[in-house]
């Protein structure tokens, strides 16, 4: 799922061809929540504009393609499915990814259907349709290799692949014991057998072949050492380098347009695995993904947009859009190519902590599509945005109050979970409000796992001018510059706040076997800002009834500077007032924010710096570290052996392992 946080592209295609889709979100739940985001309606449905059909088939490579992105709930069903591939096909579709949590098979006489298979090992040349006993009813995985055919395109699906375990592990596998990291079954079919689950993304070809599969690298919830019900499976093997090429599961394929690799969700956020993708010369991805936003600092569309530009890459991206990200979407090297208005749809997802989704599935649903150019040259000039000033003087920013927060209030994540509310143990309730004390409980707890952030909250300024402000957080120093044509007198404004939170550290998440090592500097406009609620800092008008901030709130100009580690590469990940993306192209950006100006290893403090045309929801300088997988995956087990605990990070204390790692067998 979620994230833990964070110039003008070169060859990007012509958004003459790109996404026509008309959403209805004035429907009577938005307007509920007062959204004011005005979009023609169509009856709640998708509606795509016909291009001409491209030709299938061609045996010479092209130096574009046409993609698409399924945006749909979570395990879709066959109609819905198969609605997504006609739609892809009137675009003229060589390529359809969908998102995280994919379709379910029929078991059996299609009582029941489960998301969990038993992949072979691929085979470009091995047709494998005719194994599918009705593909309109997808009764096995074997249907999405009929349907490709069918549909004469790629299809990339989600979905669990359980494969046996690997009883007996030799050092030509690995140098450790890869049994240690098999799962257990617990109880009904196969009880006590050892296995692995892994989320997989399958890609079968228009030749009705499985052309690869890819393990997901970076878990994000989900991971244990056991499975209650391999019928009803809940419980993921976090894998590795080893084990994905044990099982030829690391993703990467060609086609006649060229070579893709192929990544999930929290994959995202893996620098490793990046750099590891670009070093191959792969420029193109395939990503599926059931994100969580966080709407005061980074969502899933603006982090495709910055990492799609630092490594210049085209990433096909597919997101839930109903109850997760939304935020599907072709990013091509810093630019959105499809409906970048549109590109996060709000009222399709969860925004704040224990609120319900305000649409339906249906009016969630849509198909976005784009010709995608090759990316054969890289460009490290960024554009240039002029700053308007009303003053020369340079003030210093006092802020309200400084405290500390939680770095990645992720809003299911903490909240709907059970640390809202309720007890850890029988001395923890998170939901005291969006800033703590060093002397509180939640500071005791999230600082035990690596998630407290250094916090300061300013009200606009009285008067114009320039003004400045600072945050140090561990071993990151972050700085803001604003620029208000006006005051704002006092007891005079909307109660508009801004929030400037540093953060750095190896944060740890619920159930999830790795922790994301990340630093970032988060300028956040808080348009409602509730200290004494976990909601906190509300950055979108009309959201929990925010109110449109007066003109003298909004800063002609915005100024994140951070210091980072030389070995920590910089991202600029930044949303407009209505949390849409930011094309880079529209920012002035100074520091290592391509990967091929990107140095590293000198041991030095860098300054990266972003500059923006000041109305915005938040501007987040984020800072991605490199992690090794497995080595550092010892959250709540050992990082080699899932059922040895001595050298977990997540301590005992007040039950916080029990909490964060409820799936985990301690036998």
């Amino acid at each position: 799922m979620f994230n833990a946080i964070v110039l003008a592209a070169l060859c990007m295609a012509t958004t003459a061809n790109a996404a026509v889709i008309n959403y209805d979100v004035n429907n009577n739940a938005a307007n509920a929540r007062g959204l004011n985001r005005k979009i023609k309606k169509d009856k709640g449905s998708a509606k795509v504009k016909k291009t001409k059909k491209a030709k299938k088939g061609k045996s010479s490579k092209s130096d574009r393609y046409v993609a698409a992105v399924a945006e749909v709930t979570f395990f879709p069903d066959a109609p819905t499915v198969i609605k997504a591939l006609k739609e892809a096909t009137a675009s003229g579709a060589d390529i359809i990814t969908f998102p995280e949590n994919g379709a379910r098979y029929c078991r059996g006489s299609c009582q029941t259907r489960s998301s969990l298979v038993t992949l072979p090992k691929p085979d470009k040349n091995k047709d494998i349709s005719g194994n599918c006993v009705n593909a309109s009813k997808l009764t096995s995985f074997h249907c999405l290799a009929a349907l490709a055919k069918e549909y004469k395109m790629y299809i990339a699906m989600d979905m669990l692949d359980k494969q046996p375990c690997i009883l007996n592990s030799t050092p030509d596998i690995a140098h450790y014991n890869v049994t240690k990291l098999c799962q257990r079954i617990e109880s009904g079919e196969g009880n006590g057998t050892l296995v692995y689950v892994f989320n997989t993304m399958a890609v079968f070809s228009p030749k009705g072949a499985l052309v690869t599969k890819y393990y997901k690298h970076a878990l994000f919830t989900g991971s244990s050492n056991r499975i209650k019900d391999i019928n009803n499976p809940y419980g993921l093997a976090q894998t590795t380098p080893e084990l994905s090429k044990y099982f030829d599961a690391e993703g990467f394929f060609e086609t006649p347009f060229g070579k893709f690799a192929t990544l999930i969700c929290n994959d995202i956020n893996d620098r490793t695995l990046l750099d590891l993708i670009k070093k191959k010369g792969i420029n193109d991805i395939i990503y599926g993904n059931s994100y969580e936003n966080i709407i005061a600092s980074e969502t899933i569309g603006t982090t495709l947009t910055t990492v799609s530009y630092f490594y210049g890459f085209n990433i096909i991206a597919a997101s839930t859009g109903y109850g997760a990200a939304s935020g599907s979407g072709v990013y091509s090297n810093g630019q959105v190519l499809t409906h970048q208005s549109e590109n996060t749809r709000l009222d399709c997802t969860v925004n704040l902590p224990l609120q319900p989704v305000l649409n339906t599935t249906t009016s969630c649903f849509s198909v976005r599509f784009a010709t995608v150019k090759k990316l054969t040259k890289m460009e490290s000039a960024h554009s240039k945005v002029s700053s308007s000033t009303t003053s020369t003087s340079t003030n210093t920013w006092v802020p309200d109050l400084s405290d500390y927060s939680l770095a990645s209030p992720a809003p299911d994540l903490w909240f709907h979970s059970g640390y809202y509310s309720t007890d850890l143990g029988s001395n923890f309730d998170y939901g005291h409000g969006f800033t703590f004390k060093q002397t509180s409980k939640e500071y005791d707890f999230f600082n035990a796992i690596n998630q407290v952030a250094r916090t300061s909250i300013f009200t606009p300024p009285t008067d114009s001018g320039i003004y400045e402000a600072h945050v140090s957080f561990k071993d990151i120093k972050c700085s803001v510059t604003l620029d208000f044509a006006e005051g704002t007198k006092e007891g005079k404004g909307s109660g508009t706040r801004y929030a400037l939170v540093a953060y750095s550290g190896d944060a740890m998440f619920p159930s999830t076997a790795c922790p994301n090592s990340v630093s970032f500097c988060s300028l956040r406009r808080c348009l409602k800002y509730q200290e004494d609620s976990p909601r906190g800092c509300i950055t979108v008008q009309g959201m929990d009834d925010a109110p449109e901030p007066h003109k003298s709130e909004i800063a002609q100009s915005i100024i994140v500077s951070g210091t980072f580690a030389d070995s920590t590469f910089p991202l600029a990940v930044v949303a407009d007032s209505n949390l849409q993306p930011v094309n880079i192209s529209d920012l002035t950006l100074s520091g290592s924010f391509k990967y091929e100006d990107f140095k590293g290893g000198k041991n030095d403090n860098v300054i990266h710096t972003i500059t923006t045309k000041g109305d915005n929801a938040f501007v987040t300088l984020s800072g991605r570290r490199q992690f090794s997988i497995p080595d550092g995956c010892n959250v709540c087990s050992n990082a080699f052996d899932l059922f040895n605990f001595t050298d977990k990070l997540v301590p005992d204390k007040d039950h916080y392992w029990k909490k964060m790692c409820p799936y985990y067998l301690r036998t």
